[in-house]
């Protein structure tokens, strides 16, 4: 989905200059050379004129310290002046670009159905989208060593697009859009010869998407490399429907096929110069694998899915803690009566569906050297608040903070508690799947690892230190 709203905010860009319908072709192209120049960019590109158009033709984008092109458009762009002094853009037949990379790889797009028109004055644009619709194709091909070749494909159609570009030649750039995507289909194909094939086609439908973008004037990639955050989305929201996942892989033990859907899903992202926020949350996931392996096809289905990544803002200029966050959620996880049937053919064992739930934080400290470039320090913490699983009839969770010092090194205390551990341990040896010697073994162990404190519910606490000692509810087990 990001390729077809990169290559608008880059087009969008390209033709700035003609919102200034006063200005000569001269003057409007230099406000574009200026644009990308200032973001590390050169453009060439060849002009005419029709009647009152401009006409922008076969236009290639280098970095400022490079000769060869990064990008090149094969195309034309027709700017047309209107008599309330805006400038209309169209597309009139569909743009093929070629992007160029070190690694051996030739990247093929197409992009038609865009349409723009440019308000303001010389030196700030308003550029607003007026397309009912865009299409884009894009076809990217690598070869490996050889004979190992991969492929990807892409088709988007994007439908009811709203989008505001406003670009001065004094201030930072700033993007809002909405888009509404009415269908995306990417196929991804690798082979190795004869012996090893791998296809993924993936389908997507309804899919709803705003974004808030700001760009530094000033784009230096020494800063950028040092504190990338300014350069990323303020916000990001999306909304999709229904996704439709299908992969096969063959090689000379047999061909497999993986099938995995989705039902509606959301990602909403916020940044701030505090914080940055990713929201993701999706419902109704199944996935099916079935292949050369013995036995009926693998299945699992699960109701929701959520997750959460909290991130600093911004890199600190001075030494200080840099504090993440994350959490995640998985709700009715169910696995396929043909996988239960594998190992409990009799039901024995519950066929309540399983949760997940984790949440944790982390601190590791930062700090700048002499030459402004960004280190992570040694050491740090991580918290746990909670992480919980519930399967069987039994639910274990654990909590507690630890303080590493480095790889090795780490203290703390951690908190286990576990409810309904007999009953499940119990049916995992009616089942056959524990030995009775083992059960027996658990029963005369618990009490010294674990304290009851409730019905079929145990607690214990876990302690590290820094010398590499671990005991258990006051038993030492290193």
């Amino acid at each position: 989905m990001t390729r077809p709203i990169l290559l608008a905010a880059c087009i969008t860009c390209l033709t700035a200059p003609a919102a200034f319908a006063e200005l000569s072709p001269g003057d409007a192209w230099m406000h574009v050379t200026d644009q990308l120049g200032a973001r590390g960019l050169h453009l060439v590109a060849e002009e005419r004129r029709d009647g009152a158009a401009l006409v922008m033709s076969d236009v290639a984008l280098h970095w400022l310290d490079q000769s060869d092109p990064l990008i090149e458009i094969i195309g034309t762009f027709h700017l047309e002046p209107t008599s309330d002094g805006a400038v209309i853009l169209t597309i009139p037949e569909p743009l093929h670009t070629m992007t160029f990379t070190e690694t051996p790889s030739q990247r093929t797009y197409e992009f038609s159905g865009f349409e723009a028109r440019f308000d303001g004055t010389p030196a700030n644009a308003e550029i607003s989208i007026l397309s009912d619709s865009i299409a884009s194709r894009s076809v990217v091909e690598v070869s490996l060593d050889s004979p190992a070749r991969a492929q990807l494909t892409t088709n988007t159609n994007l439908r009811g697009l709203q989008g505001a570009i406003t670009s001065a030649l004094s201030e930072d750039a700033s993007l809002d859009m909405d888009i509404r995507g009415e269908s995306y289909r990417s196929a991804f194909k690798f082979s190795r010869g004869e012996d090893q094939e791998f296809d993924v086609t993936t389908r997507l439908s309804e899919t709803v998407t705003s974004l808030s973008l700001s760009s530094p004037r000033e784009f230096d990639f020494e800063a950028f490399n040092q504190n990338p955050f300014p350069y990323l989305p303020s916000t990001f929201q999306s909304r999709q429907g229904p996704m439709v996942v299908s992969g096969e892989f063959a090689n000379a033990e047999g061909r497999s096929t993986i099938d995995f859907d989705t039902g509606p899903a959301t990602v909403d992202f916020t940044r701030t110069p505090e914080r940055m926020r990713l929201l993701s949350d999706g419902e109704d996931a199944a996935l099916t694998v079935e292949g050369p392996l013995p036995g009926p096809p693998l299945s699992l289905s699960m109701e929701r899915m959520g997750y959460r990544l909290e991130l600093p803002g911004h890199l600190p200029e001075e030494n200080q803690l840099l504090v993440a966050a994350f959490g995640m959620t998985l709700e009715g996880i169910t696995l396929g009566e043909h996988v239960w049937a594998m190992f409990d053919p009799n039901r024995l064992l519950p066929r309540d569906p399983a949760n997940l739930e984790l949440e944790l934080s982390a601190s590791v400290p930062g700090a700048r050297g002499p030459d402004g470039e960004f280190t992570f320090g040694q050491g740090g913490r991580v918290d746990l608040s909670q992480i919980s699983l519930s399967a069987l009839g039994a639910a274990v969770s654990l909590s507690g903070g630890l303080e590493f010092f480095d790889v090795e090194e780490a203290e703390g205390d951690l908190i286990a508690s576990a409810e309904g551990l007999l009953p499940l341990i119990f049916s995992l040896r009616d089942a056959g799947l524990l030995p009775p010697e083992t059960v027996g073994m658990v029963q005369m162990m618990l009490p010294g690892f674990a304290t009851k404190v409730g019905p079929n519910r145990h607690e214990s606490r876990i302690t590290l230190t820094r010398d590499g000692s671990v005991t258990v509810n006051g038993t030492q087990i290193r």
